[in-house]
C-alpha cells in the first residue's frame, strides 16, 4: 500500500506496460512523486509515450541510488 498523502518518491521497478503506474495515478498518487525504472528499452519507449509527464529511467535496481538525490521513498 502506498500512502497517497505522502511526500516521498514512489518507485516502481520493472513497470512493464504500465498497469501499476495507471493504478497508482488513478488512486491519487501525484505524477511528480513517481519514479519508474524499466530495464527494457522497448518498454521505456512505450511508457514514455503513454505517460509523458513521468520520470521514466532505463536501468535496473542496481542503479537506484543514483536516482534518489537526497529524497526518500514511501
Amino acid at each position: 500500500m502506498v500512502p497517497v498523502k505522502g511526500t516521498g518518491l514512489v518507485v516502481e521497478l520493472g513497470a512493464g506496460t504500465g498497469a501499476v503506474i495507471q493504478a497508482l495515478l488513478d488512486h491519487g498518487i501525484q505524477a511528480d512523486r513517481l519514479l519508474i525504472i524499466e530495464r527494457s528499452a522497448a518498454l521505456v519507449t512505450h511508457l514514455r509515450s503513454r505517460f509523458p509527464r513521468l520520470r521514466i529511467i532505463q536501468g535496473d535496481a542496481g542503479t537506484l541510488g543514483d536516482f534518489f538525490a537526497g529524497r526518500h521513498a514511501d
